[in-house]
């Protein structure tokens, strides 16, 4: 009986000790891709980057510098711990509409004791079984989903605890463990941001040393992604807005330019009717003041509203759009910007819009 016993503990111990041996491969083994991985995306970036700058106009040259400034930054953080993505087919997780009875109850936390028991002992893919026997049985019991997510972070599978602890977040959405476990996950991933909210989350809902240590880790890798994505958007911002200023700047030099041509064309036409006996002397000076019903220059670019229409860079390219040719008012009928200046400057010639 001892022997056996012997026999029976031994050969788990060398289970454990092949399952540990095959992780340890398989991070080694990842590490490695990594490398070849990046050098590989290093030097074809590098390539494209050259003929871009041979090829391209300024504008995507900008974007390639943006995007190797990013593929510069992401390649400072420290990803030690991260691991290749598991892509297996999602576990069964139980048909949450079934009828669970007292009976069925009973059996799922027989499963669930017998997994943990399986858990102590090493034997992870049994555990798995169990718990998933035990999901089976009664589908609504959160903690279910977040001890089998615990035994998939053992397992290097962080994807599928990542669906377990999904899974449990929707049941009960007060559960620490179930936020320490999936932030372990994202942290494997090198999901720095997600792996901070929620171990910081699992440490406000129930303190864990465990989860708090792994914090401490996390954060300041988020924190400088953060800080990352905060400075770029303060650049875009400042981009938009410069490129907005520049737009009203054009659209004021365009309505000035239209000024001046209109009053040179103006000033022209009085002189020639200047030189007529009788008719016209001075050439209608002071924006044709003579003509009854049409207003001066002066008086139109003296009304606030008028003016500040005339700086919008949308009016003014209805506007232009429309001097060019008259049928395109049509286009700008349920524009109430374009629409409310044409009435106010037909009501000052005493016209219909």
């Amino acid at each position: 009986m001892t022997s056996c016993l012997f026999f029976t503990r031994t050969k788990r111990t060398s289970h454990q000790k092949s399952q540990l041996s095959h992780l340890s491969l398989r991070v080694k083994r990842v590490t490695w891709v990594r490398k070849i991985t990046t050098v590989s995306a290093t030097i074809t970036f590098l390539m494209t980057l050259a003929f871009l700058l041979l090829s391209v106009d300024g504008r995507i040259i900008n974007l390639v510098i943006l995007v190797f400034k990013s593929l510069t930054f992401f390649t400072e953080i420290d990803n030690e711990g991260v691991i290749e993505p598991d892509s297996e087919e999602p576990q069964e997780m139980g048909d949450e509409n079934v009828e669970v009875t007292e009976e069925m109850m009973d059996q799922a936390n027989e499963k669930k004791m017998e997994a943990i028991n399986a858990l102590g002992e090493g034997e992870l893919q049994q555990a798995i079984d169990l718990f998933t026997a035990a999901i089976k049985l009664n589908p609504r019991l959160a903690i279910l989903y977040a001890k089998r997510a615990s035994v998939f972070v053992k397992l290097q599978k962080p994807n599928a605890a990542i669906r377990d602890c999904d899974r449990a977040i929707t049941i009960n959405p007060d559960s620490a463990q179930t936020y320490k476990w999936r932030g372990k996950a994202h942290r494997l991933l090198g999901h720095w941001e997600e792996a901070a909210h929620d171990l910081a989350l699992a440490c406000k809902l129930d303190y864990d040393e465990e989860a708090s240590a792994m914090l401490k880790e996390v954060q300041p890798r988020a924190q400088k992604i953060a800080e990352h994505r905060r400075k770029y958007e303060r650049k875009r911002e400042e981009k938009e807005i410069k490129e907005r200023m520049e737009r009203v700047k054009k659209a004021r030099e365009e309505h000035e330019r239209a000024q001046r041509e209109e009053e040179a064309r103006r000033q022209a036409g009085g002189a020639q009717f200047g030189g007529f006996p009788g008719g016209f002397p001075g050439g209608m000076p002071g924006g044709m003041p003579g003509m009854a019903g049409m207003p001066g220059l002066n008086e139109i670019l003296s009304d606030p509203e008028v003016l500040a229409a005339m700086q919008d860079p949308e009016v003014m390219v209805a506007f232009q759009d429309v001097a060019q040719n008259p049928a395109n008012m049509s286009k700008y009928q349920n524009n109430p910007k374009v629409m409310n200046l044409i009435g106010k400057l037909s009501a000052k010639f005493g016209s219909k819009p």
